[in-house]
């Protein structure tokens, strides 16, 4: 178990619990609802992955279909960790499913930009690569510095969410006609994501390698 020997949070992670409250506030009856009727936090977060690879069936016949179902796609991702935390279930081990089908989720999406033709299927990988090497050194940061209660804290963070949303954004702008700036979109964020994970990096080397 990782020992607690951070215990001021980070920018980043106060921009995080920020959204995450603010988040918290608007999707309340929502939650309250889904928790009445038996729907559990790891079922909302796989009734948003199976919506997310409906999505992508559209997206190169149907766009504003595809649009219509991604958009309850994220608002079912947005719910399972409010469920959680109101039924009072939220954990760690829960946590890692959060972000595993996050993480699954995403990269259905990025196949289907790929596959639709809205964006090179070699951005995409890259795109897919520099979010999963920099959510995995956050994770790896996390674990140096905070408790956890099962095996691993699994971590999401502000900054790539952040750019999720953002590349979800340039989906939703093509969508509405607005023409296709996903390519663009794709190329800064997995530049930003890049460097925030050679960041990561070289914290966890001064805290862990030095040792």
């Amino acid at each position: 178990m990782a020992q607690d020997t951070k215990r001021t949070h980070t920018f980043e992670e106060t921009l995080y619990v920020q959204a995450r409250a603010w988040r918290g506030t608007i999707v309340r009856p929502a939650v309250v609802f889904f928790s009445a009727i038996g729907i559990s936090a790891d079922l909302m977060s796989y009734i948003g992955l199976g919506l997310v690879f409906l999505s992508v069936s559209f997206m190169s016949t149907q766009i504003t279909t595809a649009l219509v179902i991604l958009l309850i796609a994220l608002f079912a991702d947005n719910l399972d960790g409010e469920i959680a935390r109101y039924r009072g279930t939220a954990s760690d081990k829960g946590k890692v499913t959060d972000v595993v089908v996050d993480n699954v989720t995403f990269t259905v999406f990025m196949l289907g930009l790929a596959y639709a033709g809205f964006v090179s299927g070699f951005l995409a990988a890259i795109v897919v690569y520099a979010m999963l090497l920099c959510r995995t050194f956050m994770v790896i940061k996390k674990n140096v510095t905070k408790e956890t209660d099962w095996l691993i804290k699994a971590y999401a963070g502000f900054f790539p969410n952040f750019f999720v949303y953002v590349l979800y954004a340039g989906f939703f702008l093509l969508a509405l006609g607005y023409g296709n700036l996903v390519p663009l979109v794709a190329a800064l964020s997995a530049t930003a994501l890049s460097i925030k994970a050679l960041v990561d990096f070289r914290t966890i080397k001064k805290t862990v390698f030095t040792r």
